[in-house]
């Protein structure tokens, strides 16, 4: 393979981890809410939409519950009386959960595990402070 293509593929590839990255923690510090009433909030925003089609994207760096499993989570979490202060979810897909975890509960310790990671979902801790960890 050409070098010049290999550089090409690897940084967007290093792109697309960023702009998932920065996606999936801005959802978690701002954009939650409004999946409590839209499945696919980012379908209005037309600067999302382009990146998705343009590749630079994937889907899986949003959250992907139903709007009742986010109000029923709420209504759950709401009700805890003693502070969170680990929370471990299985099959973290892209991430969107776990950051949502972590902006909910900021001095909790979070752990995501799948069997696959996300390219842009590394072991060590991610740039919201998220473990993730690879295994069945």
């Amino acid at each position: 393979m050409f070098a010049w293509f290999r550089r090409w593929r690897d940084e967007r590839a290093a792109a697309k981890n960023a702009i998932a990255t920065l996606v999936r923690m801005q959802i978690a510090e701002g954009l939650a809410p409004r999946f409590l009433t839209h499945k696919h909030p980012y379908k209005d925003d037309p600067q999302l939409t382009a990146l998705m089609q343009d590749g630079l994207l994937s889907r899986a760096a949003f959250l992907q519950k139903p709007p009742a499993l986010m109000k029923f989570y709420r209504r759950l979490l709401l009700a805890m009386e003693q502070e969170v202060t680990s929370v471990l979810e299985i099959g973290v897909k892209g991430g969107g959960s776990t950051a949502l975890w972590k902006a909910i509960f900021p001095s909790a310790t979070v752990v995501g595990l799948d069997i696959k990671l996300r390219r842009w979902l590394k072991p060590q801790p991610s740039a919201d402070g998220v473990i993730y960890i690879e295994g069945d």
